[in-house]
Parts: structure tokens; sequence; C-alpha cells
């Protein structure tokens, strides 16, 4: 099962409640919620005017594909290449002004800690230029999450129990653990009977105890190979 960690990331929008002298000015682009499990960004527009072409360049990632949004709503025409998006309709369409995802980049690579949006370009009815006000950079940095290995239940504690919680849901239906990291006790990134085996062997046989992190709190950076762990009782970072 695929690590599902998502960064929710939001404009920084300046409006003209808090500078009167950009009350023309309430359009801004920036990076919405990126997903490092189905490797998408969002590309957030808030405009009090139509829309009638975009451009921008990426920075900290490159793009793979382009789809979706209020510009295939609007029968947009999206070009792209490694790192630039433009977007236009050949029939004179707009985007409504609206706040919503323009469109979804799915990225090939990250290749900085930081995503930004430069050279921000969009039109308005007629071609005008539009006044834009642009996003600050967000983190591309996935988060690191602290469990310990073997605590099923998260009650901050390895024991009999953990192996019963297992069980319990793998057999009787029972609800998933909330860091499947944790329940994950042999560490090879699946939860299946073997689990609740290795711990009961662990616990009372004397046999192998569960890989890092264990005893305490410990790190993994998630990726898209590892079981997600949504919370761990007691090891908040």
């Amino acid at each position: 099962m695929a690590a599902r960690t998502k960064a929710l990331l939001f404009c920084f929008s300046v409006f003209a409640t808090i500078f009167p002298a950009t009350a023309e000015a309430t359009v801004s682009l920036c990076v919405g919620e990126v997903d490092f499990e189905a490797y998408t960004v969002e590309i957030i527009l808030e405009s009090s005017q139509p829309v009638r072409g975009f451009q921008f360049d990426v920075t900290g990632f490159t793009i793979a594909e382009v789809s979706g949004g209020l510009s295939e709503e609007a029968a947009f025409e999206v070009f792209f290449s490694d790192n630039r998006v433009l977007g236009f309709s050949m029939e004179g369409n707009s985007v409504p002004h609206t706040d919503g995802v323009l469109l979804m980049i799915t990225f090939a690579e990250l290749t900085a800690e930081e995503g930004c949006l430069e050279n921000v370009i969009l039109a308005g009815p007629g071609g005008s230029a539009l006044d834009v006000l642009e996003g600050e950079c967000v983190s591309l940095v996935r988060q690191e999450t602290r469990f310990v290995r073997g605590d099923a239940n998260s009650d901050t504690q390895v024991n009999l129990t953990d192996a019963v919680f297992i069980l319990s849901h793998l057999f009787m239906g029972e609800a998933a653990p909330a860091c499947l990291a944790a329940a994950d006790s042999t560490g090879n990134r699946t939860l299946d009977l073997s689990d609740s085996v290795f711990l009961l062997n662990y616990l009372f046989n004397g046999g192998d105890a569960p890989p890092a992190p264990f005893p305490d709190c410990g790190t993994t950076r998630i990726d898209e190979n590892d079981l997600p762990c949504e919370s761990a009782t007691g090891c908040e970072a």
C-alpha cells in the first residue's frame, strides 16, 4: 500500500481591504495541495475577473502531465514543457471570475525543497494583462512520521494487545490501525498475519525485536512503498 502524505499549502492572497491601492488586482495564482502519493500539485486561481489565458513557470519540480480544473471546464487548450504551462481558448472562452483549481499538474520528479510559480501572466477580457498577486514558494519536503514499530493499537506500549488488535482487524472486521506502519511489525511494508505472529514470537519466545523505529519513537521518510501513518499516540513531534 502506498503512503499517502499531503501537505496542504495555501495561497498567499492580498486583499483590497489590506491594500486599497490594489483594489482592482484581486487575482492570485498559487500552489494548492501537494499529494506525494498521486504525484500531483494543484494550481489554485483566485480571481474577481474572467481569465482568457494564462502562462507560468514552475520551479522545484518537473511537469509530466497537466489536466482537469477550471481550464478544462472552460475548454482551454493547455500546453506544457518541463517547467512551463500555457493555456487559452481558440473559441474565446474564459475561466469565470471564481476561486478554484485552475488545473492539476502531475510532476515527474522533485528537483528542490521548495516549489514556486514564476513569470505568471494572466490575460483578462480583451487580452488585457491582469495585475497578479503571486503566491509564496511552498515546501516540497515530504513529512516524516514518528511511531513505534509494533504499537498497533497506539497505546504507547508493545504487548499482547497489539497482536490481538492486528488479528481483530484482519479477520474480524475491526477498525484499521491509525498507524499502519506501526502495525507492520515485520517492517516488510505489508500488514498480514505474519505481523501478529512476529510480535507474539518476540514477546513470548525470545524472537527478534521489531525493526526500527523500536523501542522508542522514530521516523522513516515516507515514500511510495511505505504504509501510511495517520497518527501515533505518544509520538507526536
